[in-house]
């Protein structure tokens, strides 16, 4: 419902797919949906907008039921929009910056089968509690599974990056195991002042303060 950057194909929407349907029930929608465009985007809630708000939650149940796939985010699997529906194969990508209890809620929907998509040597959950994160809050389920000896199949070669910025976390964290899959004549640098135009270190010795709960560099 919210506006976002990311460029969805109209037919992948809620929206849609409710235009397509033929029930009754679709054809006052469209009505009252008609009624709203011709006020600039209001509807008054007692005569029009509490029954639009009605039917859309009815016809957007009805397409969901339709579906195989449903593409969401772990809290929305938990909401009263997708009630009483049951996924038997849960895929969650980017599973190492969801907290434990985030991930686990498309799970209790009756999941036989589960992949976890993620890094949990990069980028973890998010715990702004000091004492949350003491307390495993921090670790995320794909990190917790890890750490159970669950099987990993780690992807071993790596396109992003020039082989100088790839080499220090592969020998910090990959034990020297990634693979370039680009080379230096792929990812060309920028003229750095005094350095190789791909890698440079500038050393700033203070101007580090608190802020909330981390820490902020102004001189930086």
């Amino acid at each position: 419902d919210r506006p976002c950057d990311v460029n969805v194909p109209e037919e992948a929407t809620l929206g849609y797919h409710i235009g397509r349907l033929h029930s009754a029930e679709a054809a006052e929608f469209r009505e009252l949906e008609a009624i709203r465009q011709l006020h600039d985007g209001y509807l008054h809630w007692k005569t029009h907008g509490k029954r639009r708000d009605v039917l859309r939650r009815m016809l957007e149940f009805e397409v969901i039921r339709s579906v195989q796939v449903i593409c969401c985010t772990c809290v929305l699997a938990g909401s009263d929009r997708l009630r009483d529906l049951r996924f038997s194969h849960v895929i969650l990508d980017e599973a190492t910056q969801s907290v434990e209890a985030q991930a686990l809620i498309p799970f209790v929907r009756g999941a036989e089968f589960g992949v976890l998509v993620g890094d949990h040597k990069q980028l973890g959950p998010v715990v702004q509690s000091r004492a949350a994160a003491d307390a495993g809050a921090a670790v995320s389920l794909f990190e917790r599974l890890v750490l159970c000896g669950y099987p990993v199949w780690p992807l071993r070669r790596q396109y992003r990056m020039h082989p100088l910025i790839s080499a220090f976390p592969n020998a910090m964290f990959y034990d020297g195991l990634l693979e370039d899959g680009v080379t230096a004549e792929d990812r060309r640098g920028v003229p750095f002042p005094g350095g190789n135009g791909v890698v440079m270190w500038w050393h700033i010795a203070e101007g580090e303060s608190p802020v909330r709960s981390g820490y902020a560099n102004h001189a930086e």
